[in-house]
Protein backbone atom coordinates (compact mmCIF):
# COMPACT_ATOMS: atom_id res chain seq x y z
CA UNK A 1 0.00 0.00 0.00
CA UNK A 2 1.34 2.98 -1.03
CA UNK A 3 1.48 5.48 1.96
CA UNK A 4 -0.49 8.76 1.41
CA UNK A 5 1.77 12.36 2.69
CA UNK A 6 -0.46 14.91 4.63
CA UNK A 7 0.79 18.73 3.67
CA UNK A 8 -0.19 21.10 5.50
CA UNK A 9 -3.04 22.21 3.20
CA UNK A 10 -4.89 19.22 4.08
CA UNK A 11 -5.36 20.02 7.96
CA UNK A 12 -8.30 22.15 9.29
CA UNK A 13 -7.28 25.40 9.85
CA UNK A 14 -7.72 27.03 12.57
CA UNK A 15 -9.38 30.46 13.26
CA UNK A 16 -8.29 32.58 16.25
CA UNK A 17 -10.60 35.56 17.01
CA UNK A 18 -8.28 38.29 18.76
CA UNK A 19 -10.61 39.24 21.47
CA UNK A 20 -8.44 41.36 23.58
CA UNK A 21 -7.90 44.46 21.06
CA UNK A 22 -12.07 44.26 20.46
CA UNK A 23 -12.59 44.46 24.29
CA UNK A 24 -10.45 47.40 24.04
CA UNK A 25 -11.98 49.56 21.53
CA UNK A 26 -15.47 48.80 22.73
CA UNK A 27 -14.31 50.07 26.35
CA UNK A 28 -12.78 53.59 24.57
CA UNK A 29 -15.76 53.86 22.71
CA UNK A 30 -18.03 53.30 26.08
CA UNK A 31 -15.78 56.05 27.68
CA UNK A 32 -16.40 58.35 24.20
CA UNK A 33 -19.94 58.14 24.99
CA UNK A 34 -20.40 58.23 28.41
CA UNK A 35 -17.73 60.93 28.39
CA UNK A 36 -19.34 63.42 25.73
CA UNK A 37 -23.08 62.85 26.92
CA UNK A 38 -24.66 66.03 27.18
CA UNK A 39 -28.44 65.20 29.55
CA UNK A 40 -30.97 67.60 27.53
CA UNK A 41 -31.74 71.31 29.20
CA UNK A 42 -35.37 72.80 29.82
CA UNK A 43 -34.54 75.35 27.68
CA UNK A 44 -33.60 73.20 24.31
CA UNK A 45 -35.92 73.35 21.62
CA UNK A 46 -38.37 75.86 23.70
CA UNK A 47 -40.11 79.07 22.13
CA UNK A 48 -41.15 81.42 24.47
CA UNK A 49 -44.88 81.64 23.91
CA UNK A 50 -47.75 82.94 26.32
CA UNK A 51 -50.13 80.90 26.89
CA UNK A 52 -53.52 81.62 28.72
CA UNK A 53 -53.34 80.30 32.10
CA UNK A 54 -55.30 77.50 33.78
CA UNK A 55 -57.21 80.39 35.96
CA UNK A 56 -58.48 82.25 33.07
CA UNK A 57 -60.77 78.82 31.95
CA UNK A 58 -64.95 79.27 31.27
CA UNK A 59 -66.21 75.98 31.04
CA UNK A 60 -66.64 73.12 33.83
CA UNK A 61 -65.36 70.66 31.37
CA UNK A 62 -64.36 69.90 28.61
CA UNK A 63 -68.03 68.48 27.05
CA UNK A 64 -69.36 72.22 27.98
CA UNK A 65 -67.04 73.43 25.83
CA UNK A 66 -68.24 74.67 22.02
CA UNK A 67 -65.48 75.69 19.72
CA UNK A 68 -67.70 77.10 17.45
CA UNK A 69 -68.89 79.93 19.55
CA UNK A 70 -67.47 83.27 19.48
CA UNK A 71 -65.33 83.73 22.70
CA UNK A 72 -66.45 86.16 25.22
CA UNK A 73 -63.72 88.10 25.41
CA UNK A 74 -63.20 91.26 23.88
CA UNK A 75 -60.54 91.63 21.28
CA UNK A 76 -57.69 92.97 22.55
CA UNK A 77 -56.53 96.50 21.54
CA UNK A 78 -53.89 96.80 19.29
CA UNK A 79 -53.55 100.10 18.15
CA UNK A 80 -49.98 99.92 16.55
CA UNK A 81 -50.89 96.47 14.97
CA UNK A 82 -48.62 95.44 11.67
CA UNK A 83 -49.48 92.03 10.00
CA UNK A 84 -46.81 90.35 8.16
CA UNK A 85 -48.33 87.54 5.65
CA UNK A 86 -45.96 85.06 4.38
CA UNK A 87 -47.10 83.08 1.50
CA UNK A 88 -45.69 79.89 0.71
CA UNK A 89 -44.37 78.07 -2.40
CA UNK A 90 -46.64 75.86 -3.82
CA UNK A 91 -44.52 73.71 -5.84
CA UNK A 92 -40.74 73.23 -6.78
CA UNK A 93 -38.35 75.47 -5.14
CA UNK A 94 -35.79 75.56 -2.72
CA UNK A 95 -36.67 73.27 0.09
CA UNK A 96 -34.95 75.63 2.65
CA UNK A 97 -36.40 78.45 1.62
CA UNK A 98 -40.01 78.19 1.49
CA UNK A 99 -41.10 81.71 1.87
CA UNK A 100 -42.45 83.16 -1.62
CA UNK A 101 -44.18 86.12 -0.54
CA UNK A 102 -43.61 88.60 2.28
CA UNK A 103 -46.23 91.57 2.99
CA UNK A 104 -46.81 94.02 5.55
CA UNK A 105 -50.15 95.08 6.76
CA UNK A 106 -50.68 98.67 8.30
CA UNK A 107 -53.18 101.17 8.75
CA UNK A 108 -52.11 103.11 5.82
CA UNK A 109 -52.04 100.15 3.64
CA UNK A 110 -49.92 97.17 2.65
CA UNK A 111 -46.58 96.96 1.34
CA UNK A 112 -44.93 94.11 -0.59
CA UNK A 113 -41.58 92.65 -0.06
CA UNK A 114 -41.01 91.12 -3.22
CA UNK A 115 -38.31 88.32 -2.68
CA UNK A 116 -34.78 89.43 -3.99
CA UNK A 117 -33.06 87.59 -6.86
CA UNK A 118 -32.39 84.01 -5.87
CA UNK A 119 -35.20 83.79 -2.89
CA UNK A 120 -35.40 85.41 0.54
CA UNK A 121 -31.90 84.90 2.39
CA UNK A 122 -31.98 82.47 5.72
CA UNK A 123 -32.11 85.69 8.29
CA UNK A 124 -34.83 87.78 5.97
CA UNK A 125 -32.84 91.70 5.85
CA UNK A 126 -35.03 93.05 4.19
CA UNK A 127 -37.79 92.55 6.79
CA UNK A 128 -35.84 93.52 9.34
CA UNK A 129 -34.92 96.60 8.18
CA UNK A 130 -38.65 97.56 7.04
CA UNK A 131 -40.41 96.54 10.53
CA UNK A 132 -37.17 98.59 12.05
CA UNK A 133 -38.43 101.33 9.95
CA UNK A 134 -42.20 101.12 10.99
CA UNK A 135 -40.56 100.71 15.46
CA UNK A 136 -38.24 104.35 14.76
CA UNK A 137 -41.70 105.43 13.54
CA UNK A 138 -43.93 104.19 15.80
CA UNK A 139 -41.45 104.90 18.79
CA UNK A 140 -43.83 106.24 21.03
CA UNK A 141 -45.68 102.78 22.11
CA UNK A 142 -44.77 99.07 21.24
CA UNK A 143 -45.94 97.86 17.85
CA UNK A 144 -47.61 94.23 18.22
CA UNK A 145 -46.91 92.19 15.24
CA UNK A 146 -49.13 89.43 14.31
CA UNK A 147 -47.66 86.81 11.84
CA UNK A 148 -50.15 85.35 9.34
CA UNK A 149 -49.07 82.46 7.40
CA UNK A 150 -50.79 79.97 4.74
CA UNK A 151 -51.50 76.93 6.85
CA UNK A 152 -48.39 75.03 4.71
CA UNK A 153 -46.01 76.88 6.68
CA UNK A 154 -42.98 75.49 7.94
CA UNK A 155 -42.36 76.19 11.22
CA UNK A 156 -39.01 77.36 10.27
CA UNK A 157 -40.04 80.02 8.52
CA UNK A 158 -42.28 81.22 11.14
CA UNK A 159 -39.47 81.18 13.76
CA UNK A 160 -37.09 83.17 10.85
CA UNK A 161 -40.18 85.36 10.82
CA UNK A 162 -39.96 86.03 14.37
CA UNK A 163 -36.35 86.30 14.95
CA UNK A 164 -36.33 88.84 11.99
CA UNK A 165 -39.42 90.78 14.17
CA UNK A 166 -37.05 90.34 17.59
CA UNK A 167 -34.15 92.10 15.93
CA UNK A 168 -36.05 94.77 14.49
CA UNK A 169 -36.79 95.52 18.35
CA UNK A 170 -40.33 94.03 18.10
CA UNK A 171 -40.70 91.38 20.50
CA UNK A 172 -44.44 91.53 20.65
CA UNK A 173 -45.53 88.56 18.28
CA UNK A 174 -49.32 87.13 17.65
CA UNK A 175 -50.56 84.84 15.44
CA UNK A 176 -53.46 85.37 13.10
CA UNK A 177 -55.07 82.39 11.68
CA UNK A 178 -53.89 81.92 8.08
CA UNK A 179 -55.78 82.88 4.97
CA UNK A 180 -56.66 79.73 3.47
CA UNK A 181 -57.91 78.31 6.98
CA UNK A 182 -61.76 77.54 5.79
CA UNK A 183 -60.66 75.64 2.65
CA UNK A 184 -59.01 72.86 5.02
CA UNK A 185 -62.67 72.31 6.37
CA UNK A 186 -61.80 73.38 9.58
CA UNK A 187 -65.02 75.45 10.48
Amino acid sequence: MASRRHTVADKATEITLPITPMLDMSFQLLFFFISTFKLPTGMEGALELNLPSEAAAKAQDIASVNPNQASEDAAPDLKNEVTISVQTLTQGGDPDNSISMLTLEEKSGKTPLPPPTGGYQRNLPELTDKLKEIADLKSETPTTVKIQGDSTLKWRDVVRVMDACRKAGLPSISFAQPPDYASYGHN
